[in-house]
């Protein structure tokens, strides 16, 4: 699933998917084809390989470039029913994947074709089906068939709503049978990590560094992704909510939308609690990471683009568990090699932002390496859709958990820009904040 705002007046389809047809699966330097994958085949096939002593480059990661070529490759050989009227309603290209890259490079990411999506787009919903064509190999060349036509959306809208009050009722009861484990480190762990942190800052090593830690959630009952989701975006209607292959979360970042030739992305770098606008607005601490965040996207864009326009000065974006400084960087793509998918390639060169990671960025992850003990997975990379054309838009993962293979246990993530100046204990009541969405979409408050 997808859906969210508009950023800066670009408008985004709501992506409802049942089912896979086919997944991609990209790593490091190999990208193959899964035809009709369950939840627990893919997760398999998104495990991170084991933390490599050298934690390698950062930047830049290959997989993400095979990932979006495969994907036009895999269409070139498509037969499209509908197409054209599609474009013409909504001003997309069809068929449309879901995707999700890891934070670090061995991560597998994967562009998801739905069996069934439901999209939502410029006022009007169509239904598009796709199969795959059984005289192909899916190893060399699928075909993917697709009939797109509009439906009855008050209808589909009615029926929503009633499934999920059903769906209300029915873990009214379970939600209470929840088990917290600490996650991979302990909050004194992660405080004392934090503490090591700060003084490789003091001492010059880099900037910026961004601490993650995780918590389990565990039930005794399935979890009902689509209440999580229906209560997400009930909660936070400024944010783009997804779940890709069980990431499951609310974003409030942008990394990348590009639309014909035009990417925009939104910054996100320093963060209080609701009520400390003012504080937050003269932090000169907050500042700093703000502006290092945009210049790393100014930076990662400057290649690829030209136009780049951002602004001078941050705005506070309020969301209901914090309150953010963000900026809105635009530009012109003009430099995509034919055959590369546009939105994939602004990812690859965007990630890691100073955001998620830190600044410099390669020192920033070298030293993540030896302190975060925690293995991020897909959580605070790309997450997004991608269409026929190349074109798409990522979120960062964040506000989100990772569903895991049983289907009873979600790990819920959250990170913390740690600079020179940073207190361990404010930074672990950040990660607190940052965590609630989730935790209070799966029906805990603490």
């Amino acid at each position: 699933m997808w859906s969210g705002p508009a950023l800066a007046d670009d408008y985004q389809p709501t992506i409802v998917g049942t089912g896979a047809t086919l997944a991609i699966v990209a790593k490091e330097d190999d990208s193959y084809t899964l035809t009709g994958p369950t939840f627990k085949e893919l997760s398999r096939e998104l495990l991170p390989t084991p933390r490599p002593e050298n934690p390698g480059i950062v930047q830049n990661q290959p997989h993400m470039q095979l990932a979006g070529r495969e994907w036009l490759r895999v269409l070139s050989s498509a037969t499209l029913e509908g197409e054209q009227e599609f474009f013409e309603a909504t001003g997309l290209r069809g068929p449309l994947a879901l995707m999700s890259f890891g934070f670090a490079p061995g991560t597998p990411g994967v562009l998801l074709l739905p069996r069934t999506a439901w999209v939502l787009a410029k006022g009007s919903t169509w239904k598009i089906e796709a199969r795959i064509d059984e005289e192909f190999d899916a190893e060399e060349s699928v075909a993917a068939s697709e009939s797109a036509g509009a439906v009855d959306a008050e209808a589909g809208a009615r029926a929503s709503v009633a499934d999920a009050a059903e769906a209300d009722e029915a873990v009214a009861d379970a939600e209470k049978s929840w088990y917290l484990d600490p996650g991979t480190m302990s909050r004194t762990a992660w405080k004392l990590a934090v503490g090591m942190v700060v003084k490789e800052l003091q001492a010059g090593a880099a900037q910026k560094a961004v601490m993650a830690r995780d918590i389990t959630a565990r039930a005794d009952h399935p979890i009902d992704l689509q209440l999580v989701l229906k209560r997400l975006a009930a909660a936070y209607p400024t944010t783009w909510v997804f779940s890709v292959a069980g990431l499951t979360g609310a974003s409030p970042e942008m990394l990348a939308s590009v639309r014909e030739s035009t990417i925009k992305s939104r910054v996100l770098a320093g963060t209080c609690a609701p009520g400390d606008d003012q504080l937050l607005w003269e932090s000169a601490k907050d500042r700093e990471e703000h502006a290092l965040a945009v210049k790393s996207v100014v930076d990662a864009l400057r290649p690829l683009s030209e136009g780049l326009q951002a602004p001078a000065e941050p705005f506070l974006l309020n969301l209901p568990n914090v309150t953010h400084l963000a900026s809105d960087v635009s530009a012109h793509l003009n430099l995509i090699e034919e055959g590369l998918a546009p939105i994939c390639e602004a990812v690859r060169a965007l990630h890691p932002t100073a955001a998620v990671c830190g600044a410099p960025t390669q020192a920033a992850f070298e030293m993540l390496s030896k302190h975060e003990l925690t293995d991020r997975g897909r959580y605070s990379g790309p997450v997004g859709w991608i269409d026929g054309a190349g074109d798409g838009a990522c979120a960062i993962a964040l506000r989100c958990g990772q569903v895991l293979p049983d289907g009873h246990s979600i790990r819920v993530f959250a990170g913390g820009g740690i600079m020179p100046d940073s207190k361990p204990e404010v930074e672990l009541a950040e990660t607190s904040a940052k965590m609630l969405p989730v935790l209070q979409a799966i029906g805990l408050e603490n």
